[in-house]
């Protein structure tokens, strides 16, 4: 049975969903844009992902090319979840009056610790380094042996996200 028009552009900007998100994960793929048109930038972008994983570079998408590119996008975009480092660094100390996207990460954290242990203080999630923020972090500091500063340095954020990471 033929596809439609319709049909085939929607095979189109599934496929060039699928290379988009590659090209992100992976350089050597150029960035293309879904557009549904099987143009020369999605041609190219082909011949490059068959290029990379040994497959006749024709710029077409048969059915080899097909099951290839859903393959590495599950297992690249979709199956394995990504690290993503956003403590500043080793050196850096979160305090009560430091505000911004750190202190929204931190507070998301504590929350969920708080939802888990009904003793926990709870530190509103506002993205302010407020006093309830500190109450929160220095109670982990205290079940954890570390100084009880309410500073989260990079000993606290580390307890803090595996404390975080053994009840989700």
């Amino acid at each position: 049975m033929p596809f439609s028009d319709e049909q085939k552009q929607q095979h189109i900007v599934e496929l060039q969903k699928y290379l988009h998100a590659l090209s992100l994960t992976q350089g050597n793929i150029p960035l293309i844009l879904p557009d549904g048109v099987y143009g020369s930038e999605t041609s190219n972008a082909v011949k490059s992902f068959q290029h990379q994983y040994d497959l006749p570079e024709t710029g077409n998408t048969d059915s080899d090319t097909w099951d290839k590119v859903v393959e590495i996008y599950k297992k690249d975009v979709v199956i394995t979840p990504k690290y993503l480092n956003v403590f500043p660094s080793s050196e850096y100390v979160c305090t009560q009056g430091a505000h911004g996207g750190i202190v929204y990460i931190i507070q998301v954290m504590l929350e969920q610790i708080c939802k888990r242990y009904d003793n926990f203080p709870r530190a509103e999630i506002c993205g302010e380094y407020t006093k309830n923020t500190e109450k929160a972090v220095m109670m982990i500091q205290q079940l954890s042996g570390l100084p009880q500063n309410g500073r989260v340095n990079m000993a606290t954020w580390n307890m803090i996200v595996t404390i975080c990471g053994k009840i989700s």
